[in-house]
């Protein structure tokens, strides 16, 4: 969040380090969801 108010111009790049974590985040959580119904 600090990144994207201090240096908003790294959204644009499309192979910027914050839309990588958006997918690595995604990717997270969907292995999260599905170990949860392993039980």
């Amino acid at each position: 969040m600090i990144l994207t108010l201090a240096a908003p111009d790294v959204w644009a790049d499309p192979f910027g380090p914050l839309v990588k974590n958006l997918a690595v985040l995604g990717l997270s959580l969907v292995v999260h969801a599905m170990e949860a119904r392993r039980g």
